[in-house]
């Protein structure tokens, strides 16, 4: 057994030694040294105006002036389309009378009263005091007569009330029936309609028969020197029972005329006291009528005298008061409410002002007019687009996905190139970011705009740009090429070439970029750090020992480890 393994052996290290050949490793080293690195992410977009605004108008009228061309230049608040304001100008104009009529209406209030004022305003409150008594002393006489008017009726009025009960219930035309019942029988035959004649007779007499001794028991127990009060009832209490006794005479007037005309329509000879007893009608018409409108007369002169009395109190408040108010000065609260008047007027011109300028139509800021669409003499609607303003200065709009989004902030420094404009380079910063980005086919992605640190009239709106933005950079720092760096589970580290050994020295790394890295920790300025290797064999064949690709090649991959860190 001992020797069939030491023929093995044998011949395994003599089969080795013929097949192998001398070997050499080859290194490519580059010192570790301090330097500039910059990180940075880069982005494509398109050109943009910082600003693109449509003016319009606030108002409708008539265009009287156009003050800007398509492509001029403008500055802020130049006036590129004004209105017909003419109805505006005169409401400011008037706002501005009121105003002044606010203040002469201050002044005169602070200013002291003269002598002749004040004697002027007591006058007036004599005057305001005489009309009241004078307005008593009618209303006094307007009762007196009043009762006189009462006293006058109930002369008269028992003997009407006695005439007319007499005609519809005495006997006169048949002894053995009352007049009334007299009247309806000689006519029922000829029409039924004498029945609704008798019942509205009887009802309206029965009314003013009640009413009637009502107000006879009131008159006898009043006298003139009773409260106006009761003696103003009593003739209000008259002049309706009077008004009740004119309508209990017309309806008997009505039925004994119903009977006459039915008798003498048939040629028949009515009862002659019929005539006698309409003429008797007749008279007591026309003395409830006097009796009506001399009551009424009172009624009406006691209700003017009381108004009178009631305005001549109101006229000797305004008067005390005025007369107060001219010997006393000026009261706070009317001078504060004067004083507010004026702040009401001064509003009421801001306001006017306000709405004329509506009518002037300005550019908001520096820039060209891209476009105007009115025209002078043209009448427009409120909110139409009378032009189209663009600036001057343009910005760059970008897209960058989630990742990339990471390390970009405002402020941040970019270059741009542009795809049209060959070897045109401009430095630029980052000015806007959205906050919520667009998910498009699965990816996230948010606009970057970056503005221009110089203008070149080459560039146009719309134009495709490339926009490298600077996340991060240091200087002075210790730097090593990308393919030194190589990775492993417990973290990255770098061949060191040290008198021809070879050295591996665990590392913590900084920012870098596609081509550099910072070292933080693990190795020292000057040291010579491993690029790329390859072994050289007798047939003179170099094999490279990593393929010369270390584990920090791939840039996004790189790129990706650091945002993690």
């Amino acid at each position: 057994i001992v020797a069939i393994f030491l023929v093995i052996g044998i011949g395994y290290f003599g089969v080795q030694k013929l097949i192998t050949n001398d070997e050499e490793v080859e290194y490519v080293t580059k010192l570790a040294q301090r330097g500039l690195i910059i990180s940075s992410v880069t982005g494509s977009g398109q050109v943009s105006t910082l600003n693109q605004v449509d003016i319009k108008s606030k108002i409708s009228g008539e265009v009287v002036y156009v003050g800007a061309k398509q492509g001029q230049e403008v500055g802020s608040q130049s006036l590129l389309v004004q209105l017909d304001a003419g109805d505006a100008s005169k409401a400011v104009r008037d706002a501005e009378v009121g105003l002044e009529s606010a203040k002469l209406d201050l002044e005169k209030l602070i200013k002291p009263a003269s002598e002749l004022a004040i004697l002027q305003a007591k006058n007036d409150l004599v005057q305001a005091q005489e009309s009241k008594l004078k307005a008593e002393d009618a209303l006094e006489k307007a009762y007196e007569n009043g009762f006189n008017g009462v006293s006058d009726v109930f002369l008269s009025l028992p003997s009407i009330m006695t005439g007319l009960q007499d005609i519809l219930y005495s006997n006169d035309l048949s002894p053995s029936q009352g007049n009334l019942s007299f009247y309806v029988d000689k006519t029922k035959s000829y029409d039924e309609k004498i029945f609704q004649y008798k019942t509205d007779v009887e009802d309206k007499y029965r009314v003013a028969r009640e009413e009637y001794d009502v107000n006879f028991e009131n008159y006898k127990s009043t006298g003139r020197y009773s409260d106006v009060s009761v003696v103003e009832n009593l003739i209000d209490q008259t002049y309706d029972t009077v008004k009740t006794v004119a309508e209990a005479i017309k309806s008997a007037n009505n039925l004994i005329q119903f009977y006459k005309d039915e008798v003498v329509n048939r040629n028949l000879t009515p009862n002659p006291l019929a005539n006698t007893h309409l003429l008797n009608l007749d008279t007591y018409t026309g003395d409830t009528n006097t009796y009506l409108l001399s009551l009424l007369t009172d009624i009406r002169s006691i209700q003017d005298n009381k108004e009178d009395i009631l305005n001549a109190n109101r006229d000797i408040d305004e008067k005390t008061a005025i007369f107060k108010d001219l010997k006393d000065g000026a009261d706070e609260l009317d001078i504060r409410s004067r004083e507010l008047s004026i702040k009401q007027k001064e509003n009421t011109i801001l306001d006017a002002q306000e709405k004329l300028s509506d009518y002037y139509i300005y550019s908001h800021f520096v820039g060209i007019v891209a476009d105007i669409n009115v025209q002078k003499g043209e009448t427009i609607g409120s909110n139409t687009v009378v032009a189209n303003i663009i600036t001057k200065q343009k910005i760059a709009e970008i897209t960058l996905n989630e990742v990339e989004m990471v390390n970009i902030k405002i402020g941040q420094k970019t270059i741009i190139t542009f795809d049209a404009i060959d070897g045109l380079s401009i430095s630029g910063e980052v000015i806007s970011i959205d906050t919520v980005g667009t998910i498009t086919q699965g990816v996230v992605n948010y606009g970057v705009e970056i503005t221009f640190d110089t203008q070149d009239e080459r560039i146009k709106p719309s134009m495709s740009v490339s926009a490298m933005i600077i996340t991060e950079s240091k200087q002075d720092v210790l730097i090593v090429p990308n393919s030194a760096i190589k990775s492993r589970g417990d973290g990255e580290y770098i061949d060191i070439l040290v008198d021809g050994d070879v050295r591996s020295e665990k590392i913590i790394t900084g920012i870098g970029n596609d081509i550099m890295t910072e070292i933080v920790e693990g190795i020292k300025e000057g040291e010579s750090v491993i690029v790329r290797s390859s072994v050289v064999n007798s047939s003179q064949q170099i094999l490279p020992v990593n393929g010369g690709v270390s584990g920090r090649s791939d840039s996004s991959t790189r790129d990706a480890m650091r945002m993690m860190r």
